[in-house]
């Protein structure tokens, strides 16, 4: 990669830039805040995490990657221990009124610090009635921080997903189904991108086009021909849609040919040509 890299200051934040001069002119900006790492890493790290989100992105939009074929769950182990939830919920339900408190403490000591050196007037006896209020409020709220702290005593920390009530027992997504089905996706991305680098020759930098020749060829209907007495298997495939893509594809029948690939679980040798030529 041709790389380089200039300090730059954004909004009033010192940033690093890094550009990568692309074959066709085009330059692609880096910005980070990391001072750290070097250069070269950056543009690897960054351009590798593209290349990820652009793979999971196409495998969404054509192979429908995130689909949840059901929704079948499976009980968790009855004696798995896991955190009480009864317990949970009274932690951060003491957790928010302790922030309540400290926060009305807060506003209370800064009432009184504006009295320490201030005449007592009108405004001075607003201050101490705010005083008061604030003072009975956090009374009440220190009364019912010390009531959930008793209450929280009643649930173990720990309980086994047996104990809990069966309403809120916790149970598990059954994923093997959804697993499988993603790597064989995965599987066919891969073959059509090696399918799709053999015909880039004709088709040099249109990606989009060649992906959609793959796809072409996937869907068109094709003679499948076993002989075994001379132990092949022929694949006839119909004509594209125009010459272009007949001669692509032409190009790629002959290096599957040289390949003299076996039919999987057989010992027929495919052999692949147009069924009209």
């Amino acid at each position: 990669m041709e790389i380089a890299e200039k300090d730059i200051v954004l909004d009033g934040v010192e940033l690093r830039e890094i550009r990568k001069n692309n074959s066709d002119k085009h330059q692609t900006s880096i910005v980070t805040n990391n001072k750290k790492i070097d250069m070269k890493s950056v543009a690897t790290n960054m351009f590798s995490r593209w290349s990820q989100e652009n793979f999971f992105k196409y495998l969404r939009e054509n192979y429908d990657m995130d689909r949840i074929s059901y929704y079948i769950t499976n009980e968790v182990d009855k004696e798995l221990t896991v955190v009480n939830p009864k317990h949970s919920k009274l932690t951060y339900r003491i957790k928010k009124l302790k922030e309540k408190i400290d926060r009305r403490k807060l506003k209370l000591f800064e009432l009184i610090n504006e009295n320490v050196h201030t005449e007592i007037d009108e405004e001075t006896n607003k201050n101490f009635s705010k005083q008061s209020q604030l003072r009975e409020e956090l009374q009440n709220l220190e009364a019912r921080f010390l009531e959930l702290k008793q209450e929280r005593k009643q649930y173990p920390y720990h309980i086994k997903v047996k104990e809990m009530e069966e309403d809120v027992r916790y149970n598990k997504l059954d994923i093997e189904s959804k697993l499988l089905q993603n790597v064989i996706k995965m599987i066919c991305y891969r073959a059509e991108t090696n399918f799709t680098l053999l015909i880039s020759a004709d088709y040099k930098k249109k990606l989009n086009e060649m992906r959609a020749l793959v796809k072409s060829i996937i869907n068109t209907k094709a003679n499948i021909m076993p002989d075994y007495k001379n132990k092949t298997l022929t694949v006839e495939l119909y004509s594209l849609s125009n010459p272009r893509d007949n001669k692509a594809v032409t190009n790629i029948l002959v290096l599957l040919n040289d390949s003299r690939t076996l039919f999987p679980g057989t010992d027929l040798r495919l052999i692949y040509k147009f069924a009209t030529h």
